[in-house]
C-alpha cells in the first residue's frame, strides 16, 4: 500500500481518490514508519516539507544519515532566510 501511496512522486500523478499528493507521500510515510522502514519514512517527510518529524526518526536510520539530513535543512533554512 505505501508503495503504491508512493506513487504520487510521478510528475503525472492526479491524485489517488481524493487525497493530493502532498497527502499520498504523508500516508506512505506512515506506513513506512509503522513499517520500520525509517529511510523511507524520513525520505517522504522531506519531501513533503516536514523536516522536523524527519530529522526527530533519523537517528534510527544512522548517526551519519541524522547528521546529514540536519545539516541539508540547516542550509535550506539558511537559503530561505537569505531570499526574505
Amino acid at each position: 500500500e505505501a508503495q503504491h501511496l508512493e506513487k504520487a512522486r510521478s510528475s503525472a500523478f492526479s491524485g489517488i481518490g481524493l487525497l493530493t499528493k502532498d497527502e499520498s507521500l504523508r500516508r506512505a510515510a506512515r506506513i513506512y514508519g509503522r513499517l520500520g522502514y525509517t529511510r523511507q519514512y524520513c525520505d517522504l517527510m522531506v519531501e513533503v516539507g516536514e523536516w522536523e518529524q524527519a530529522i526527530m526518526a533519523a537517528p534510527a536510520v544512522s548517526v551519519s544519515y541524522w547528521a546529514g539530513l540536519a545539516s541539508k535543512y540547516a542550509d535550506m533554512l539558511t537559503a530561505r532566510d537569505d531570499d526574505h
